[in-house]
Parts: C-alpha cells; sequence; structure tokens
C-alpha cells in the first residue's frame, strides 16, 4: 500500500504549487470534471451572481459583470441581464472566485468554475467545468453528514475521488462526466463552511483506492445493519474481489436506521404492480416469498404470489414501492416480511444496498480511533491507496 503520511516536507513542497480557492489548496492541473447541475429540475430560467463574472457566447464576450440572467427562448439560450440576445450556447466563468446560481423555486447554489447553458427538450441545461478537489469537496458535503468524525470522512473523501477516475465520463454520450443525483453522486456545489471537511479533503488529496492497479468501484451505503453483502448478489454482475461482503460488527448500532420497521397497505402495493406490465398478473397480491438470501440476511429476490407467480430482484420491488410510498419507507433489502389483516409488515435492518462502505460504520470505527486507511482496507479488503 501507498504510504498515506508522506511527511510534513513533502506536503510542504506540494504546496508550493497549490493556491487557495474557499478553504481549499487546488493544484493548477488538477483536471477538470463535467457535471450537470440542477439535473432533476426543468429550469426555463437562470439567475446568476458573483464578484467578476465572464459571459462568453459564440462571437459576444462581456467581462466584470456583478450578475446575468438567461431564459429560454425557443431553441436558444437568451441573455437578459445584461441584455446581449439570443444564442445556441453561453458559458460564464467565475474568473476564481464564487458564483451563486439560482432559478425558479429552487434554493441558489454556490459553484465555482465554468458553467455552460444551452436549451434541450425546452428547458436549459447546465454543465459545470469544475475542478477535481472541489468537485470532492462538494460530493462529500452532500453525500456524508457533517458531524462525522474526521476519519470517517477521510474515508468518504477517498472514495469520491476514487468514483471520479474509475467512472469519468459515465454520461459522455450526453456531453458531461456525471450528473449531480445519487445515480452517480450528489454534487450540490461548494455547500456550507466547514473546516473538517475541507481538511479531509486536503489530507487525503490524490489519493485513490486501487485494486490491481485500477480505482475501485466505489460503492458506499448509509448503514448495513451489521455486515456488506457481495456486489454481484445485490447487482448482478461478475464478483469483485474487495466487495464480497464484510462483517461490521457493532460499528454501525449507533444508526436511526439500525433497524427499522414498515406497515404497507395491500391493496397500495398491489394496485403499484398492477400498474407495471411486467408484475400486473399478480395482482391482487396475497403474499411474498423470499427466495435468494443470505442466511437470516440480504433478500435477493422475492416471489410474489397472487393469481399468478412473479419473481422479482429485490432491488427492483424496492425501486417501485420508493416510486409509490416514498423513498427509505422500505430502508434496505434486508428485511422478513408478513401479511396480516391487509397489510404487509416489514422489520428490516439498515439503510441502502448495503455493498462497499457503511457509513454509519465508518463513523463508529473513527470513533473507536480508526485511521481512514483501515477503514477503507475493512470495506475493501485486498486494495491500496495511491496518489496519482
Amino acid at each position: 500500500m501507498a504510504k498515506t503520511e508522506q511527511g510534513p516536507a513533502v506536503a510542504f513542497l506540494l504546496l508550493l504549487f497549490f493556491y487557495p480557492i474557499s478553504g481549499l489548496a487546488l493544484p493548477r492541473s488538477d483536471f477538470p470534471v463535467k457535471v450537470r447541475v440542477f439535473s432533476r429540475y426543468s429550469p426555463s430560467d437562470l439567475e446568476l451572481s458573483g464578484e467578476r463574472l465572464s459571459v462568453r457566447a459564440e462571437s459576444v464576450a462581456a467581462s466584470n459583470l456583478p450578475s446575468v440572467s438567461l431564459i429560454v427562448s425557443g431553441r436558444e439560450v437568451r441573455i437578459v441581464q445584461p441584455d446581449l440576445g439570443n444564442f445556441h450556447r453561453v458559458c460564464i466563468d467565475s474568473s476564481g472566485s464564487p458564483m451563486s446560481v439560482a432559478t425558479t423555486g429552487v434554493t441558489a447554489r454556490r459553484f465555482l468554475g465554468r458553467l455552460c447553458v444551452e436549451v434541450r427538450e425546452g428547458h436549459l441545461w447546465s454543465v459545470l467545468d469544475v475542478s477535481r478537489e472541489i468537485y470532492v469537496r462538494g460530493v462529500l458535503d452532500g453525500e456524508m453528514p457533517g458531524d462525522f468524525p474526521i476519519e470517517a470522512q477521510k474515508a468518504q473523501a477517498v472514495l469520491i475521488r476514487s468514483y471520479a477516475r474509475a467512472q469519468r465520463g459515465r454520461h459522455a454520450g450526453e456531453g458531461y462526466d456525471f450528473c449531480d443525483l445519487t445515480h452517480c453522486q450528489v454534487y450540490g456545489g461548494l455547500g456550507g463552511e466547514s473546516g473538517l471537511r475541507d481538511e479531509a479533503v486536503r489530507a487525503t488529496r490524490s489519493l485513490v483506492l486501487t485494486y490491481g492497479g485500477k480505482p475501485v468501484e466505489a460503492l458506499f451505503h448509509s448503514t448495513c445493519g451489521g455486515h456488506t453483502s457481495a456486489n454481484q448478489e445485490v447487482f448482478g454482475g461478475r464478483p469483485l474481489p474487495y466487495l464480497q461482503g464484510v462483517d461490521d460488527g457493532e460499528y454501525c448500532k449507533a444508526s436511526p436506521h439500525s433497524e427499522w420497521s414498515a406497515n404497507l397497505p395491500l391493496n397500495k402495493i398491489s394496485a403499484t404492480l398492477a400498474a407495471d406490465e411486467n408484475y400486473a398478473s399478480v395482482a391482487p397480491l396475497s403474499g411474498f416469498q423470499p427466495l435468494e438470501r443470505e442466511p437470516k440476511g440480504r433478500i435477493f429476490s422475492l416471489r410474489l404470489d397472487g393469481p399468478s407467480r412473479k419473481t422479482i430482484a429485490t432491488m427492483d420491488f424496492l425501486s417501485l414501492m420508493g416510486k409509490a410510498f416514498g423513498w427509505n419507507r422500505l430502508k434496505s433489502n434486508w428485511f422478513e416480511v408478513e401479511v396480516k389483516e391487509g397489510a404487509a409488515e416489514f422489520h428490516g435492518r439498515g439503510l441502502g444496498h448495503g455493498v462497499g462502505l457503511c457509513q454509519w460504520g465508518a463513523r463508529g470505527m473513527a470513533e473507536a480511533g480508526k485511521r481512514f486507511d483501515e477503514i477503507l482496507r475493512h470495506y475493501f479488503p485486498g486494495t491500496k491507496l495511491e496518489r496519482r
């Protein structure tokens, strides 16, 4: 394993080549990541403000602007403040300072980098060019609670960076690397001030978790409930040696999701299944039967019993129920279920898919005095930390 503590002399030499932005020291050569922002919305307007905004749009350029306003105008972007006209593509650079970006009905977000906007499917499609380390910092803000210990934050930062390395270009066919949703990694911009998060990114700078010389599939979830599971059992595909599940002991016991219960009306479950052509024949549903599962652990497939019988992957079942009842009503694929008096009673453990890093387990390990590299070796056995 590459050393994670390379000494103050090396750290000082590295910092000579860095410049500070928003509490972080960033390498000038840091590669840009293209992130589509406001992905879950369909904005028709954007309001940008900052210290020295610069605008470029085809043959037009303007600089040192305090604000820029954009709207949809047919198939083009119209710059209405300042009034510069219609363009196919507009890019706004924050000139090294944070800029605030808002759209109607959505809380303003702070970004650092260059935002390029065009019209697709009738709304403004926005892609942010951002430094990798600023991207890591923003995802850390969106993916891990701010009060988790520094060693847990460091472990999460390494995984975020590893994901950025391994999955860059995930949405290349659409013109960007990552969305800002859980499909990729949650990215909300600069987020709030946090010396703890800044230090986690600084202390792990350039560290990537690898297996066989390649960045790992950096999977993580909130709470495993006592042990993690093998990637191929939960998601299918080929087994990855470092994602075969580990015993977590009591490390995530403090999580509010360590154990949970949910009571769902059977008729609403039936209606949800009836609306899906793949499972309509099982309605009205009479019961469930776990098929593939770990011994007293996660269920990987369910048999749905009704007028006919169908097998469904548990993760697909959770997705359907999430859309019908709200996300995280059924928190994981580790549960027991019993049908009583027209309702399905679920009693389960954990929150999330259960593969890779357990965030609450990482918190427990950090509180027990474990370093971030020990935490990563626990959840990803056989891996190495490398500076890249």
